[in-house]
């Protein structure tokens, strides 16, 4: 009897950890082709210009990939991090095969970071140090509030 309330204890307290973490940390977004289309880059409308409104980053990953699995905190500490200036996405290529085959991604993980703006996107595959994908982050939010300056400049 003693130990199943210390086991109730223990799993309550744990849920209530859990919520209170999930509530207060941005999360990285799952989305399918239709959202990627409409949210982040319309490759289907003859241009190779994305011009997103704020820089966003997109994992392109599959369940079964353990690398995948592996940069997936990394991401999730990153949209806790620059949530504010960045979305954060996932996309499963296992149910996104279109997107996968269209953009031709033949190795995953795959990391994309789209700036605001129509800079150029870059990407990176395969596992890379921390500091890859957050640099890439940083120079997304510097760009695009150099953009922003140089906007409210012009006015």
């Amino acid at each position: 009897m003693k130990k199943a309330i210390i086991c109730a204890a223990v799993a309550a307290i744990s849920a209530m950890s859990f919520t209170m973490k999930a509530q207060d940390t941005p999360k990285v977004k799952d989305i399918n082709e239709t959202q990627f289309l409409e949210k982040v880059f319309n490759y289907r409308n003859d241009s190779t210009d994305v011009t997103l409104s704020r820089p966003a980053v997109v994992d392109f990953w599959a369940p079964w990939c353990a690398p995948c699995m592996r940069i997936a905190p990394v991401i999730d500490e990153l949209a806790v991090k620059y949530g504010d200036k960045v979305d954060f996405y996932k996309m499963n290529i296992d149910d996104n095969q279109q997107v996968a085959q269209d953009l031709r991604i033949s190795s995953i993980p795959l990391v994309v970071f789209f700036p605001a703006g129509s800079h150029p996107f870059k990407g990176a595959v395969g596992v890379q140090p921390t500091e890859v994908y957050e640099n890439a982050v940083k120079e997304m939010i510097s760009q695009a509030e150099a953009d922003s300056a140089a906007g409210a400049a012009a006015e």
